[in-house]
């Protein structure tokens, strides 16, 4: 009850510092009415909440429409992503997941196309809603050092995105494109394998799987490196 109660509080808070604001007298103009009344609800902790927080990772240039093409096209359709489709569908074949489209040749032709399919729609969705929003879809590595403040920042570029005019705002490609996929692949999966539970599961995936390549993008060339000075090279 006591959370609730301070929750309620918190909610309520700007409307009540706005109530508690001495009135306006009448004749005033609308923009000093506003500017009398603005720092009352916009000082509060609820309304810088929800601001996104200023973002420490490295500056970059924004993309052309050229460059989004070709890093489309690389992340589509390159050889390596038609050889992991191939790589991905061996082990699913050899684990015979799903079991409902059976082995030999047919089977691997099915969950190759899946696992394919999977990638192509990811990736056309992200590219597509992240044009139309001027969303910037590259991991920004953190300027910060330590693993605390670097993991805070891995999580800040996955809720929040970069635009081309420098700002942020929420990653709606990112949650455009984990839905997408997640009906997508749910509408060519056997029936015993579909359902609003599992689609709404796949969308979590699809966020969590955001966080770790972001993760990864972030330590992973400084695990390279580590790796280097202890071989010697």
């Amino acid at each position: 009850m006591r959370i609730a109660h301070v929750l309620l509080i918190a909610a309520f808070r700007p409307l009540m510092a706005v109530a508690q604001q001495p009135a306006v007298p009448s004749g005033v103009p609308l923009a000093e009415a506003t500017q009398r009344l603005a720092p009352a609800a916009s000082d509060t902790d609820t309304v810088r909440a929800l601001r996104p927080p200023p973002s420490s990772s490295v500056a970059m240039a924004p993309l052309s429409h050229d460059q989004r093409v070709a890093f489309y096209v690389k992340r589509t359709y390159s050889p390596r992503v038609f050889l992991r489709a191939g790589l991905g569908a061996g082990i699913a074949q050899w684990r015979n997941a799903p079991k409902e489209w059976g082995s030999g040749f047919p089977g691997y032709e099915r969950r190759y196309a899946a696992i394919l399919g999977t990638a192509i729609v990811r990736n056309t969705t992200e590219f597509g809603v992240a044009m139309w929003r001027h969303e910037d879809y590259r991991y920004p590595r953190s300027s910060r050092n330590g693993f605390g403040p670097r993991t805070a920042d891995v999580i800040h570029n996955t809720i929040f995105m970069r635009t081309d005019d420098g700002g942020e705002e929420l990653a709606w490609s990112r949650a455009a494109t984990a839905i997408t996929t997640s009906v997508a692949v749910n509408s060519w999966q056997p029936s015993r394998l579909r359902g609003t539970r599992r689609t709404l599961l796949s969308i979590v995936g699809g966020f969590v799987g955001y966080g770790t390549g972001n993760f990864t993008s972030e330590f992973g060339p400084d695990v390279k490196k580590y790796i280097k000075r202890r071989l010697g090279r």
